[in-house]
């Protein structure tokens, strides 16, 4: 499906998923030949696009779908190596929402502001939860402007309560907002943070501007995991007490795992996620899937699990800090 920011391409992905097909987003403004290969790799078929002329287009029979049948085809960022088509289930995607339903304390009162890339899993967390809550799914192009003031005032105009943002635009918005002497808009009462690691510079300075009313969280999860796997709020109503000032921090920690999570953490330290919103895997990438997707644990923690490549560390309540990466990169 050829994704624009739109109610309409939401309203096609809708389509797709009760029609038992499977969606793949691809960027229109990717060069030809790289959309063309996202299509072999993705095995679609079909393309699908913005034409407000079909509107009036008789309605197609829907098939069944099963749980473990595809939802949706994604694929990596490629930091690690050529991007991969990740083939995501049903029983994944269902799994995933109840619990992210749940974390965002969602009401059908609430305004959701669709920000992410229709490209990305990211999108998935601003639309299915909402929408399978009764809340309000928000498209607003000044969201994507650039311009921080004319961000905040779209936010405060279109009366948002639920932002969920990529780490980093959350640090240059907290600069904005330190440089500037400016507050978040009074009706946002929830912030989802995730992406890459928390600078603690960023959130002592978060900390100073918000008195606790916006609640701060940060989460964690991979495309192999679907969506979210672990979350904790970092300041807010709800927020733990932490030993020590985030700016004395070496590290934020990425959260404790969702209900429907299963972790393990090897003798390297790495985490690994098992449950039941796994990745069916790398569609045409048998020994990739194979390397990446593996059986691990044992008694009852004995399963099916996907290696993340991250080091964590654990505290004793359970609470997941990031280490690094076992290649060493930096994400």
């Amino acid at each position: 499906m050829s994704t624009t920011h739109s109610p309409e391409i939401v309203v096609g992905l809708l389509g797709v998923l009760a029609a038992g097909a499977t969606y793949c987003p691809i960027d229109p403004t990717f060069p030809a030949q790289r959309q063309q290969a996202m299509r072999s790799a993705a095995g679609c078929r079909t393309s699908l696009g913005p034409r407000p002329d079909l509107v009036s287009a008789r309605t197609g029979p829907l098939v069944p779908a099963r749980p473990d049948d595809p939802a949706y085809i994604l694929f990596t960022s490629g930091s690690t190596g050529e991007p991969k088509p990740v083939v995501t289930a049903r029983r994944a995607i269902a799994a995933t929402v109840a619990s992210l339903r749940e974390l965002f304390a969602l009401t059908p009162s609430d305004r959701v502001l669709q920000f992410a890339s229709l490209n990305w899993d990211t999108c998935f967390e601003e639309i299915l939860p909402t929408l399978t809550t009764g809340a309000t799914l928000v498209f607003d192009d000044e969201a994507y402007s650039g311009s921080f003031p004319r961000f905040l005032r779209m936010v405060e105009q279109a009366g948002i309560t639920v932002l969920d943002l990529p780490t980093a635009f959350w640090h240059e918005l907290v600069h904005h907002l330190v440089e500037y002497r400016v507050a978040m808009p009074a009706g946002v009462r929830l912030l989802i943070i995730g992406g890459e690691a928390v600078n603690p510079v960023r959130l002592a300075e978060w900390c100073e501007l918000d008195t606790g009313r916006i609640r701060l969280l940060n989460t964690y999860g991979c495309t192999e995991t679907t969506l979210i796997t672990h979350a904790v709020d970092l300041h807010g109503p709800q927020a733990p007490r932490f030993d020590r000032p985030w700016a004395a921090t070496r590290r934020v920690p990425i959260g404790w795992a969702l209900p429907h999570v299963v972790e393990q953490i090897s003798d390297e330290g790495e985490l690994l996620v098992g449950g039941p919103s796994l990745a069916l895997g790398y569609r045409g990438l048998p020994s990739a899937t194979e390397d990446r997707f593996v059986t691990a644990g044992v008694g009852a923690g004995a399963g099916r699990y996907f290696r993340t490549g991250d080091r964590v560390s654990r505290s004793p309540d359970g609470l997941l800090t990031h280490e690094g990466r076992l290649d060493n990169e930096v994400k």
